[in-house]
């Protein structure tokens, strides 16, 4: 498949080696390039450079492209500036007419040239290849893509993220080969096997057997980091909540009189798995469920004072909600950009706090500081007790506070993409509007891209300052 895209270089220096007289591009030099993806197939992508044509003939790329140029070079840069950018709005759209204005100065401006394998990632996969993520047109191999896999766990554990959200920049756009979801996934499925690894990390180790078979997607998990997390316990603590996993009888399970009573057995790491009353849970329970236990319970009033606390199940959240302690990470797959709110765990309140990350945002040092939480009013020692005002009321539930990362194209190409959003006025040119803050937290970035997995570990960095009021 043939593409047409522009490359702007500024060198401006004769092919003889003197310096170049400032002449205007107004024609360009045509060449092919070939690149070959993970799916064995050769993409050409035809580059339209602007170039100067010297009265005998020849050609030079070493011109320039300013006010007053004319011709097919600045109509090049025109359809490039177009057609190359998934970011680029109907509204902002160029009208290709060859004349050099003011318009298509400050489109310069706000779309700087990108070189054609930068296009090649962020051109509409809808036109050019098949659905990708970030990590698969980042990452080639199995090891590249589970080595970014582990930094991105890495990044939410060291920063405490309860949730994760992978979302498709691409919904409508059909796989260029059906997931076969019991091979490896990592090119029919990106989304799947990043989703895949991640909750493998974020399961304590001494339960990842029980609850995850082998796996191709998991070949390369030995090379995974620890993530070291509080209900990762280690062999020399007693922790007060421990994740388990309802598994069956043990085999040397052999009392007539137990077997006769209707008991659950939940294997945490320890030795020996732990025998609960039924009795404690709500409703039938399934082995291979993962539950979170709370192994100091206060022991019941009848029982002797020497007797040991038998473990009890909580909701997950109770060891962050009852002592505060980080539990680790829940993993979401979402089918488009505007499905992370419309199925999200915390409605219908929904998420507190929005932040989107763009390249196009305000930068980060430039914003406001957020307001704090208003402190309770203090208490007038003086007054008569009977005309003290009320207790302050309790505090509002937990804050949930979501941070948006793009891919390669960025929140502008999802937005672009997602027929929901377009259906409520929402596209590419205001995707802003989306998020209560949208923000740029690379400003000035040397690099023409920031993979995902940098734009992680900065952007929880530069925003976990900004939030730090949120206990």
């Amino acid at each position: 498949m043939a593409f047409f895209c522009l490359v702007f270089p500024p060198a401006l220096t004769s092919p003889h080696g003197e310096r170049a007289a400032p002449s205007y591009c107004q024609t360009t030099v045509r060449e092919d390039r070939y690149w070959t993806y993970n799916d064995g197939k050769v993409y050409t992508f035809r580059i339209d450079i602007p170039a100067y044509e010297y009265s005998s003939g020849s050609l030079t790329t070493d011109c320039l492209m300013n006010n007053g140029a004319k011709g097919k070079g600045v109509q090049a840069l025109q359809h490039s500036i177009n057609n190359c950018y998934t970011q680029t709005p109907v509204k902002d759209r160029l009208s290709e007419d060859g004349v050099y204005g003011d318009l298509t100065k400050a489109a310069m401006k706000k779309y700087p040239i990108i070189d054609p394998f930068d296009f090649a990632l962020r051109a509409p996969p809808s036109q050019l290849l098949h659905p990708l993520s970030d990590i698969h047109a980042s990452a080639k191999s199995l090891f590249a893509k589970t080595y970014l896999a582990g930094t991105i766990a890495r990044a939410l554990a060291v920063f405490s993220v309860d949730e994760i959200v992978i979302f498709h920049d691409q919904p409508n756009a059909p796989p260029s080969t059906p997931a076969d979801y019991r091979h490896y996934t990592g090119n029919s499925d990106p989304s799947h096997f990043l989703a895949h690894v991640l909750s493998f990390l974020e399961t304590p180790p001494s339960l990842r057997k029980l609850l995850f078979p082998m796996h191709p997607n998991l070949e390369m998990a030995g090379t995974l980091p620890s993530l070291d997390m509080p209900h990762h316990p280690r062999l020399n603590e007693t922790p007060l909540y421990r994740e388990g996993v309802v598994t069956e009888p043990p085999q040397s399970f052999s009392s007539s009189k137990s077997k006769t009573e209707k008991h659950i057995y939940v294997t945490t790491g320890l030795p020996n798995p732990h025998r609960l009353p039924s009795s404690n849970f709500s409703s039938p329970i399934s082995t291979g469920i993962r539950i979170t236990l709370s192994m100091a319970p206060p022991p019941p009033p009848a029982s002797p004072p020497s007797s040991l606390p038998v473990p009890v199940p909580v909701p997950p959240d109770t060891p962050r909600t009852t002592h505060g302690f980080y539990w680790g990470y829940t993993t979401r797959l979402a089918p488009s950009l505007s499905s992370i709110f419309t199925t999200s765990p915390h409605l219908p309140s929904g998420y507190t706090y929005t932040i989107g990350l763009s390249e196009r945002g305000t930068p980060l040092p430039s914003l406001p500081p957020l307001p704090s939480p208003s402190p309770n009013p203090p208490n007038d020692q003086d007054q008569d007790p009977e005309t003290q005002p009320p207790p302050p009321p309790p505090p509002p539930p937990a804050q949930h506070y979501l941070i948006v990362l793009g891919g390669l194209g960025g929140l502008e190409s999802a937005a672009d993409n997602d027929p929901e959003l377009k259906e409520k006025g929402i596209t590419g040119g205001n995707v802003k509007e989306l998020f209560d803050e949208w923000v740029n937290v690379v400003p000035g970035q040397g690099s023409r891209t920031v993979r995902t997995e940098e734009a992680v570990w900065v952007g929880l960095a530069g925003l976990r300052g900004r939030l730090g009021f949120v206990e």
